[in-house]
């Protein structure tokens, strides 16, 4: 036996580091990855921020300053289709709002799959507002006359009772801001979702 061995302080030294994390064997034959171990926790503080961020999320806030977005859906032929839609001006929690026809072809994309994504553009420095979630159509006279907003009149003169009008819901998944004037790209929200296909939905109407 060596006087290293037999060296009780050392031994002693050994059982507190052993301590400090119940985790990582202290056995010298253990072969350890620490580039693994520290993409690890990297991976680990990144998810924990983005909960945060999403725990604090204000869509009024952000969205305040836009009027039209821009919709995109993926049709039912695997087409990407993108339109101009006038927002609700008051966001309502995390809801986005969007008024349309019933039978329009972005109602049909969104039956078949649910994955969309936004974009506003602020004309003034070039900012992007970037948002991907799911969309779902409503079509409920009551909420709709809830919701309507004045700007949607253009495309719908009768207002909220008139026949055909559905509502498009979209909740925010993913939210990036794009600085107009420096390039920088900021990752505002973000919510874990786990990988899959898309998710047929069906389409809401009430009287």
């Amino acid at each position: 036996m060596s006087d290293l061995d037999a060296d009780p302080d050392h031994d002693a030294d050994r059982g507190r580091d052993a301590d400090l994390d119940p985790d990582l064997d202290p056995d010298p034959d253990l072969d350890l990855d620490l580039d693994e171990v520290a993409l690890a926790l990297r991976s680990r503080d990144k998810s924990a921020q983005e909960d945060a961020m999403h725990e604090d999320r204000d869509y009024a806030a952000l969205l305040a300053s836009y009027r039209t977005a821009l919709l995109t859906t993926r049709g039912e032929d695997g087409h990407l289709h993108c339109r101009p839609m006038a927002m609700r001006q008051r966001v309502r929690g995390e809801e986005i709002w969007f008024a349309t026809a019933l039978r329009s072809t972005k109602c049909r994309d969104l039956a078949a799959d649910p994955r969309c994504a936004l974009a506003f553009y602020d004309a003034e420095d070039g900012t992007t507002l970037s948002i991907s979630g799911t969309g779902e159509v409503i079509s409920d006279r009551k909420l709709a006359l809830a919701l309507w907003d004045p700007s949607w009149t253009r495309w719908f003169p009768g207002g909220p009772g008139e026949r055909g009008i559905a509502l498009v819901r979209v909740i925010p998944e993913r939210v990036e801001r794009h600085d107009g004037r420096t390039g920088k790209v900021d990752v505002l929200y973000a919510r874990r979702r786990r990988a899959s296909g898309p998710r047929r939905v069906r389409t809401r109407r009430r009287a």
